[in-house]
């Protein structure tokens, strides 16, 4: 399990579990649908990793003959490990994601959800604030995240700068972390955020929609940081969008 201290739940996604769903139970069962449909989409790229083995360790390995490996010395066996840098999502739930493009970010967080191990994932949610809708390395099922986002209505500024504070500070931790950043890019509260986002090592950007003016601050921040740029203008657009950048991330690229 990945742990690190600035992986703990705040008190707020609690609080909103008082608070009305934008989607009804059954619509979120459909949205958790889609993306289990995607499972075994893509091949889960694999890296052979040596682990040392003492010699009473040998008799309870199944991957090696221990009387033939006794014999010969063999002193290590060979397996094959996914690859499995911690994933950061970070959701704009400011008052432009409203509407069509909050759709959107559900249906791809769901994708994700499935896409990666639970101890491997964790899920940032902002507005003016970020808070953690799924803790690093927390034990929660993909239905219990989804339910977390859709109670969280969207409203308020769109503070870009904090959530990409929070990044950093988890990137701290988990230098190999991978961040995927779901917005529309209007910010309306804080500085520019690029100079934070070009710390980020390893950054995805996904635009949920084409609302005017969002693609202008996002190619700038393509052009000023090492960011890639994902577009998904409508629904139909989420699992390409979403499995293009699960891909690229599985593959280990920076």
């Amino acid at each position: 399990m990945i742990t690190g201290e600035d992986t703990g739940l705040d008190t707020e996604p609690a609080a909103r579990e008082e608070s009305q769903a934008v989607l009804s139970e059954g619509e979120l069962q459909q949205i958790l649908s889609r993306a289990r449909a995607w499972l075994g989409a893509l091949s889960r790229p694999k890296k052979s990793v040596t682990i040392d083995l003492k010699l009473n360790e040998l008799k309870e390995t199944d991957e090696v003959d221990w009387a033939e490996s006794f014999e010969e010395g063999v002193r290590s066996v060979e397996r094959a490990q996914e690859f499995g840098a911690p994933v950061l999502l970070v959701l704009d739930q400011s008052f432009s994601t409203e509407g069509k493009a909050n759709r959107i970010i559900a249906e791809a967080l769901a994708l994700f959800l499935y896409q990666f191990h639970a101890d491997q994932l964790g899920v940032l949610a902002f507005s003016r604030t970020p808070v953690w809708l799924k803790a690093v390395g927390e034990a929660l099922t993909p239905a219990e995240v989804l339910r977390r986002f859709l109670k969280m209505e969207p409203g308020g500024y769109t503070h870009i700068e904090s959530a990409a504070r929070k990044a950093l500070n988890v990137q701290q931790r988990f230098p190999n972390l991978r961040v995927v950043l779901l917005t529309d890019g209007k910010r309306t509260a804080g500085r520019d955020p690029v100079g934070l986002l070009a710390q980020l090592r390893s950054l995805w950007l996904i635009q949920p929609g084409r609302e005017p003016g969002s693609d202008l601050s996002l190619r700038d921040w393509v052009e000023r940081t090492n960011a890639k740029l994902r577009v998904a203008a409508t629904i139909s657009d989420v699992p390409r969008v979403t499995l293009d950048a699960v891909r690229e991330i599985l593959r280990g690229k920076p």
